[in-house]
């Protein structure tokens, strides 16, 4: 048997191993699922996900969250009759799932993305935001993965006292985000859990674009897709 001392220092090993494995990839056991599957029934004139952005169309601009980064999976959720959308996504490395049921609420495209995540290998959580948010900073996604210690089921935005995508989901409680109906969000399944934390997010950061004065207001916000450190 090998003694004490020479254990010791090889579990020590393996733990510093595993936290600069996880250092250079904090996303390697993360499934990022992206909920593009809105309807766009408010926005003036056409799809609100293929409008101008910042030089980009918002599809395009949310298919960069975590583009440095590296991913378990990267999921989109699309409507039916969406082509234009997919086409942008697929083109940025998503794997696109559409789903039929779209129009029966956002838990159903919720659902349709952790079931994909689901199936990938090594995935342990989901990280799921919003594709009509244009103006979440990397940095907050960090910061949210950062904050979903082993200990922890859920971690979630929380913008003036109100909880608020983006949000991260430990893959025990994937099961909870499959059983939502209707057009509850993830954040039922938040309220309902026990341990559980939160990470601000300032109101510009969380505001989303469901018409046209929406996004004008958008662009009037600071652009923080540089940022890589909470304010």
């Amino acid at each position: 048997m090998r003694e004490a001392s020479a254990l010791a220092v090889s579990v020590l090993a393996e733990i510093v191993d595993a936290y600069q494995r996880k250092a250079r990839s904090p996303f390697s056991s993360t499934a990022l699922v992206l909920l593009a599957a809105g309807q766009s029934s408010r926005f003036e004139e056409g799809d609100k996900l293929l409008a101008r952005f910042r030089g980009q169309r918002l599809i395009q601009r949310a298919a960069t969250a975590l583009q440095g980064h590296y991913l378990a999976a990267r999921i989109a959720v699309i409507g039916p009759d969406q082509a234009a959308r997919a086409v942008e996504l697929r083109a940025a490395g998503w794997t696109v799932v559409v789903n039929a049921q779209a129009a029966q609420g956002l838990s159903t495209s919720l659902a349709a993305g952790i079931q994909q995540a689901e199936q990938c290998p090594h995935v342990e959580a989901a990280l799921v935001l919003l594709a009509d948010m244009p103006n979440v900073p990397d940095a907050h996604l960090i910061d949210l993965s950062n904050a979903l210690t082993p200990e922890r089921d859920a971690v979630m935005s929380v913008s003036e006292m109100t909880h608020s995508p983006p949000a991260i989901f430990d893959r025990a409680v994937f099961d909870r985000l499959l059983g939502l109906a209707g057009d509850a969000g993830a954040g039922r399944v938040f309220q309902s859990l026990e341990h559980t934390a939160t990470v601000p997010i300032p109101a510009d950061w969380a505001f989303d674009i469901d018409t046209r004065d929406d996004l004008a207001q958008a662009l009037s916000f600071k652009d923080y897709s540089t940022c890589w450190h909470s304010p």
